[in-house]
């Protein structure tokens, strides 16, 4: 068992010794009784076996619940919980969508929870059980979410999260300037879905919904494009003097940023956010992020 496994047990201990009373709560007395009487609780103890993770396949989608079917080998569960463990790629906060998991029975009998990954990538997926006589049990599988939903996102933006990880404000416009030493910046694909949150970063890109997302460089008229990008790395790299949009196009819905590569970076001219040049059915201003309405939420489950 993973050495991570153990250190969360050790925390399932504190959350399951204080678990729920008896049925007789603790403000009433029973008849005949001076106090209310409290069920005594098990002593959490770590038992192994208990529980086999039955995924056919390890590939999951991003931005909706998947199916993790389970055998619980006839053991009665009290809880579950869960959560992703952290990306070699890039380190994120903690997933906010973790936590309590809900045990479900499909139309044969079968058992299974769903989880709701927000981050691409390959992750160790946890599992804690905590079974009725006390028994504790934490199981972790390696995953890879690596699909994207077939739905459009209600929004889509390129963010830059070089200065600060946040994914929900914009790019705008990034300044470079030429140099001998390669400049470069991150530009990374951003997609909100409606009754989820928070917003997820289509980062790093996988090769299996590479065909599926379009990158286009616009550069000003009668101009070479100055910068090169990399969609699976969302690395943006200047090689000559300019400026150009990007464009990131995912199931219908395109997002932009401009570039604007000059001699110097601190030189700044009336041109350098590409208004001149924008397209006409552009839905936001480039340099303005919009204010965000208040985080949807997953439904109930």
């Amino acid at each position: 068992m993973a050495r991570v496994a153990w250190v969360w047990i050790g925390i399932l201990c504190l959350t399951f010794a204080q678990g729920p009373v008896s049925a007789t709560s603790a403000g009433s007395s029973a008849p005949g009784q001076g106090s209310a009487h409290v069920a005594a609780k098990p002593e959490p103890r770590v038992v192994e076996g208990r529980v086999t993770i039955k995924l056919e396949s390890r590939e999951l989608t991003v931005g909706q619940y998947n199916k993790i079917p389970l055998d619980l080998h006839g053991y009665p569960v009290e809880r579950i919980t869960g959560d992703f463990g952290p990306t070699a790629e890039m380190e994120y906060p903690p997933d906010p969508d973790s936590g309590v998991l809900y045990l479900k029975r499909d139309s044969v009998g079968g058992t299974y929870v769903e989880v709701l990954p927000t981050r691409m990538g390959k992750f160790p997926l946890r599992l804690h059980f905590g079974f009725a006589d006390g028994g504790l049990e934490a199981e972790t599988v390696e995953v890879e979410v690596d699909r994207i939903r077939d739905d459009a996102p209600r929004r889509f933006i390129l963010s830059d999260p070089m200065a600060v990880i946040n994914f929900t404000k914009k790019a705008g416009t990034l300044h470079f300037a030429l140099s001998p030493q390669p400049i470069k910046e991150l530009l990374i694909p951003v997609a909100f879905y409606h009754g989820v949150h928070p917003a997820i970063p289509l980062y790093p890109i996988p090769g299996a919904i590479r065909d599926e997302i379009a990158v286009t460089v616009i550069p000003r008229k009668n101009q070479e494009p100055p910068v090169v990008y990399d969609l699976p790395t969302g690395e943006v790299k200047a090689v000559r003097l300019g400026q150009a949009l990007i464009k990131v196009t995912l199931r219908g819905k395109s997002a932009y940023a401009c570039i604007d590569v000059m001699q110097h970076a601190d030189v700044w001219n009336e041109r350098s956010n590409c208004n001149d040049f924008l397209p006409p059915d552009l839905s936001e201003p480039i340099d303005e992020p919009s204010q965000m309405a208040e985080p949807e939420h997953p439904a109930s489950q």
